[in-house]
């Protein structure tokens, strides 16, 4: 680590291109009211930036273990992002999504086991397009939290607060 930990959170906060930004903050407006409809704000942000600093942290890592020259700086909101259209996934089941350019309609499951198959594959083969470690680190950071970090990890923080 280059003793600069805090851009595993900023990092999520800078894009390299107008469209790359325009893409994230798309799919945050188009999946955060829902996932904010089960969360209080105060617990969102928690979630999101964590997911950010989980899918940072997992791209660094994985960088690092491969020692792969094909990777690509980890940077952009597509982490957490990842984190929450997972979440969306796990709290509304039912959904059907669809791309912006293609008018089918598909179930959320069914799409995010796609891009998260595509991300793993491209991670497996080594053929970087994006940054497919911080989109699987970001996904699993959703998924957890949905099943474990709101009644282990939110509720515990809120109550010791409380309590104070």
């Amino acid at each position: 680590m280059s003793g600069r930990s805090y851009t595993l959170v900023t990092s999520a906060f800078s894009h390299n291109q107008l469209w790359h930004f325009g893409m994230n903050m798309f799919a945050l407006g188009s999946f955060g009211p829902l996932v904010l409809n089960v969360m209080s704000e105060p617990e969102f942000v928690a979630f999101y930036l964590s997911a950010a600093s989980i899918a940072s942290l997992t791209s660094h890592l994985a960088t690092a273990l491969i020692r792969s020259r094909l990777a690509l700086p980890s940077l952009g909101a597509s982490g957490a992002i990842y984190a929450v259209l997972v979440a969306t996934a796990c709290y509304y089941p039912e959904t059907n999504v669809s791309l912006m350019f293609i008018p089918i309609a598909i179930n959320i499951q069914h799409a995010v086991a796609g891009i998260l198959g595509f991300d793993a594959l491209m991670a497996l083969i080594n053929k970087p397009i994006f940054d497919h470690y911080a989109h699987l680190g970001g996904a699993a950071a959703g998924y957890l939290y949905v099943y474990y970090g709101h009644l282990y990890i939110w509720n515990n923080i809120v109550n010791f607060f409380i309590n104070l």
